[in-house]
């Protein structure tokens, strides 16, 4: 896995993982994403009335989308989309998954208390792990930040409504270009990566 994905996944508080329901269709749930070092993604889910798992078993085929910065603190937030394949393992849904608690709760520090009470939600606490093995892992780098100058605006003020720009590539109005200031403005920074 190369190392500005594993950090994502390392980082991300949560991701949209991507199942196919019985007709094909695909169901996006979010999810925390685990990642062990070991090139495969690791999530968990409670197995009360789990569509989800039951969607896995009976196709694998499965996405796993880490798109929003917000959840992926990192000094430099790309995107990655891992496509592959799961295994649903569910044959010890009481401590089956417990290997994943540190992992887990690296990212969330109050899930050690809340498992300690886990008598108050036994059922929420009864959980299945789900590997992602990739077949796929597509990543967008993040971008610079793009900055453009525009020195050849002139304001002209418009008979039937507010002044305009002419001669600006930024032809949209004196709030992009920056014509209120004597056409020395500049756009508002942009990201030039993929949306």
């Amino acid at each position: 896995m190369p190392e500005p994905v594993e950090a994502l996944l390392e980082a991300a508080l949560v991701g949209e993982f991507t199942v196919l329901d019985g007709r094909g269709r695909p169901v996006v749930h979010p999810m925390i994403p685990f990642y062990t070092g070991d090139g495969r993604v690791y999530l968990t889910s409670s197995v009360l009335f789990s569509r989800k798992l039951l969607h896995l078993k009976q196709n694998p085929r499965c996405a796993l989308s880490i798109t929003d910065p917000l959840a992926a603190p990192v000094d430099r937030f790309g995107q990655v989309t891992i496509q592959g394949d799961a295994t649903v393992v569910d044959d010890d849904p009481h401590r089956g998954w417990l290997w994943l608690l540190p992992t887990w709760a690296r990212k969330e520090p109050t899930i050690p208390a809340l498992v300690r009470q886990r008598w108050a939600l036994p059922l929420f606490w009864e959980r299945a792990v789900v590997v992602l093995t990739p077949r796929r892992v597509f990543h967008w780098p993040p971008a610079p930040p793009v900055r453009r100058s525009f020195t050849n605006c002139r304001k002209e003020a418009s008979a039937d409504g507010p002044a305009s720009c002419r001669g600006c590539p930024a032809d949209q109005g004196a709030s992009l270009c920056g014509a209120g200031l004597g056409g020395r403005g500049r756009l508002p920074d942009a990201a030039a990566g993929p949306v």
